[in-house]
Formats: C-alpha cells, sequence, structure tokens
C-alpha cells in the first residue's frame, strides 16, 4: 500500500530503480513496524530467536555438511559476541541495510551506528583469530 501511494513521487527511469525504490520502502516500513513492536525496555531478538530460524530453515532445505560445519561454527562465534553485535552485523551483512537505516533501528547517530558495526566486526574477526 505504501509504494502504491507513494507512486507519484517515483523520479527514476529504469525498472531497476523502481525495484530499488519499492525495496527500500519495502524496508522503511519492516523498520518502522518492528520499532513499534519494540518496547524501550525489551530487547532486540535475542540469540535463542536467531536459533529458531535457523532451525526451521534447515529443516525446509536440509544443509550439506560442509554449510553445517560452517553454520555450527557461525552460531559458536555469535554465542560468544556481545548480544547487540549480532544484531548490527545481521541488519548490515544480512539485511544489507545501510549506516542510517541501522542508526533508526538502534535509536543512535549514523557515526553511531557505522562505529557499532565496525567494532563488532572486529570483535567477530577476533573470535575467529582465536579459535573461538
Amino acid at each position: 500500500m505504501a509504494i502504491a501511494g507513494a507512486l507519484h513521487t517515483f523520479r527514476g527511469q529504469t525498472d531497476a530503480e523502481f525495484w530499488s525504490w519499492c525495496y527500500r520502502i519495502a524496508r522503511n516500513k519492516l523498520s518502522d513496524h518492528l520499532k513499534r513492536r519494540q518496547t524501550p525496555s525489551q530487547a532486540p531478538a535475542g540469540f535463542e530467536d536467531l536459533e529458531a530460524v535457523v532451525a526451521m530453515t534447515t529443516q525446509e532445505e536440509p544443509l550439506s555438511t560442509g554449510e553445517r560445519l560452517d553454520l555450527e561454527y557461525a552460531m559458536k562465534l555469535l554465542r560468544r559476541a556481545k548480544p547487540p553485535c549480532c544484531d548490527y552485523l545481521w541488519q548490515y551483512y544480512i539485511l544489507g541495510w545501510d549506516y542510517a537505516e541501522i542508526a533508526v533501528a538502534s535509536g543512535s547517530s549514523y557515526d553511531g551506528a557505522r562505529m557499532q558495526v565496525q567494532r563488532c566486526l572486529q570483535l567477530a574477526q577476533k573470535l575467529v583469530q582465536e579459535g573461538a
């Protein structure tokens, strides 16, 4: 509905620009929805929620042995990371959010979100080097 309602504001020329514009509106609507559902005292989705999503996904589409081992290793790293780092890295690398979108979702500034993603990436790299 948001895309249809804002269609008159679209100024692109190509299909790719149109779909990019639609994708951004959808991401913004999802972000707005998640922010409304989350009260200040409620923490973001926890590690248990992430594990549940992974379990459901692997039931639908079984993993190869190598993929399963990689996933177990990644989950082990995430368990050792600080809780907000899972969210920041997930938003940036998996969901493809930019720093501005992460800043809105986390209630921080653009630079604050950028620094958090970088710190969390450094923590993840450190955990990999330590052999988690």
